[in-house]
Formats: C-alpha cells, sequence, structure tokens
C-alpha cells in the first residue's frame, strides 16, 4: 500500500461516490420505443448484480453480438436509441449498466476504473452462453463507454472490432487532463488502481492499441473539452504510424456527442445551460422535445456501421 493511497480513495469517493441514477428530470427510454424488440439480462461481479437488456429485430442471424458500453451519469437507457440503431443494422446489441448505475446494484460509481472489472466479469458470463458465446463480437462506446470499449480490445475477451467515441485512454490518464497538477501523480495512480482493484483497472488504452492488431476506430468532435480533443483525437493522429490498425473520424462543429446532429448538440447547450437559474434548468428539463434531443447524425452513425462491416 502506498502512503497515497487513502489520498486518492478519499478524491475517487468524493468525486465519484454517489450512483449513477441519471437525472430525476429527464426521461429514459428503451428499445421499444425506438422500434426493437428487447430482452433483459443479468450477470454477477463480484458481489453486485448488473443489469442490462439484449437489443434485436428478430431471432437472427445476426452480423454478430454487438456490446455497447455506457457513459458517465446514468445507464444504457440514455443510449436506447443508438443501441436500436445498431440492432436494425443487423446486430445483436448488448448493454448493461455498470456497478452502482441505474439498473445494477452497487452502493456508487466509485472508481472509473469499475467499468473495466465489471466488463471481466461479462465476458466471463458471456461465454458460458452457449447461444452467445461463439458468435464474432464487436463493440462501440461513447465517453466512460469509449474507455470500456477500447479496454474490451483485450485478447481475452476475442473482440473483433472496437469503436470508441469520445473515449478516454485510461483513468491515470483521464484524471491528469482534467486536473493538470495530477498529471505528475499520473503513474501513482495508476498502481492505486492496479493494487485497488486489479491489472485491469490499470491499463491505458495507448499501450494496449501498440499490442493489439484488432481494427479500432476513434470518433471524436473537434469541440470535445470533456474529453480533452487536444489530448485524445490530437494524440492518435499524431502517432498514427505507431498504430496502423486506428481509424480516426473527425466530426466538425460537435462537442462530446459528436454522433448528435448539430441541432441536438445545440439544444441539449440550451437545456443545460449553466447562467440560468437553477429553476429555469429544471422547467427546460420537463419541457424537452425528445425528438430533437435524441437527434442521430445518420452520416456519423452509418460510418460506424461501415466500419465495423460483418
Amino acid at each position: 500500500m502506498c502512503i497515497l493511497d487513502p489520498i486518492f480513495a478519499s478524491a475517487f469517493r468524493k468525486t465519484l461516490g454517489g450512483r449513477g441514477d441519471g437525472d430525476p428530470w429527464l426521461k429514459y427510454f428503451y428499445g421499444e420505443d425506438f422500434g426493437v424488440k428487447t430482452a433483459p439480462f443479468s450477470f454477477r461481479s463480484g458481489k453486485w448484480t448488473l443489469r442490462g437488456h439484449k437489443y434485436f429485430v428478430n431471432d437472427g442471424p445476426y452480423k454478430g453480438l454487438l456490446v455497447f458500453y455506457h457513459g458517465l451519469g446514468a445507464g444504457h437507457t440514455s443510449y436506447s436509441q443508438e443501441c436500436a440503431y445498431f440492432a436494425k443494422a443487423g446486430y445483436l446489441v448488448l448493454a448493461y449498466d455498470y456497478t452502482g448505475c441505474m439498473l445494477s446494484e452497487g452502493v456508487g460509481i466509485d472508481n472509473l476504473g469499475q467499468a473495466a472489472i465489471d466488463q471481466r466479469y461479462f465476458y466471463q458470463w458471456l461465454d458460458q452462453q452457449k447461444d452467445l458465446a461463439d458468435m464474432p463480437r464487436y463493440s462501440v462506446g461513447h465517453s466512460w463507454g469509449g474507455y470500456a470499449s477500447m479496454m474490451s480490445l483485450q485478447p481475452a475477451y476475442r473482440v473483433k472490432k472496437a469503436v470508441s467515441i469520445s473515449g478516454f485512454f485510461g483513468v491515470a490518464s483521464m484524471v491528469g487532463t482534467v486536473d493538470l497538477k495530477l498529471k505528475k501523480l499520473a503513474p501513482m495512480i495508476r498502481s492505486f488502481e492496479r493494487r485497488r482493484l486489479g491489472k485491469e483497472a490499470a491499463i491505458e488504452g495507448l499501450e494496449l492499441l501498440k499490442q493489439v492488431h484488432a481494427p479500432f476506430l476513434y470518433v471524436q468532435g473537434e469541440h470535445d473539452q470533456v474529453v480533452k480533443f487536444e489530448e485524445h483525437f490530437k494524440v492518435l493522429e499524431a502517432r498514427k504510424d505507431e498504430f496502423p490498425n486506428v481509424s480516426l473520424y473527425l466530426v466538425k462543429n460537435r462537442g462530446h456527442q459528436p454522433y448528435w446532429t448539430e441541432r441536438a448538440q445545440q439544444y441539449m447547450q440550451y437545456i443545460f445551460d449553466g447562467t440560468v437559474s437553477a429553476e429555469e434548468r429544471n422547467q427546460r428539463k420537463a419541457d424537452i422535445d425528445y425528438d430533437k434531443l435524441n437527434e442521430d447524425d445518420p452520416i456519423v452513425m452509418k460510418a460506424i456501421v461501415d466500419f465495423l462491416g460483418a
């Protein structure tokens, strides 16, 4: 144990200690709302039961099994429209909520590295499902889920192709980009992750990409400052010779949700405008036009499906 471990643990707990149960003012959708069928599934991650849904159009055959990983704040139902899109494109989509999020058990999120641990248990569960274990595997994720999608390229998981939409490269490096004062402590934070959660939580994506050969697509909006564009897309672009298996897709005039249209992005900024009072923001949430908010960019979504192929 490092002398700084209690400090790191306290900092993570203070920032991420609560559950990711979404915004009580927002409506969360299911696959049926977007014209596909769903079926629940669950598995154990340590002492907690994690829950999710399968999204599908029919009983097969499918192009493959696509795992969709959600971002921070809520669970996979924040992405039901995107899961439905991939189901309509011919995939059997599986999406679940991480420990401490929405449908899943857990006291709180506590640590971003938990997604990598949940993922390990998920693939162990998947390998035991006779009807699913031998299907070709693909993964897509956004933000925190983009990190998880990158982590799914570990050889043991047998993922053929992965897509990260605005995903960070690793927990330690993400902490360093959020707070420059902590950047020098990234190696110590990485060691802390390994000691606390296991080796999966300490993996950094750029190192992983050098070790694997599976095709990987990184999608990001040029104005993303949640997962900083300059420290992610630009880094991969500058070092592209080191990563022959990596493809890049730059989305102009978009922020952290580059799979949305510009209109949807602007509408989200209006709803969550931090310059207005909390009362006004809540009123805007109560009056949301979800057709406008859930407006995916067909060009970006098609590019992802074209990359995945069959």
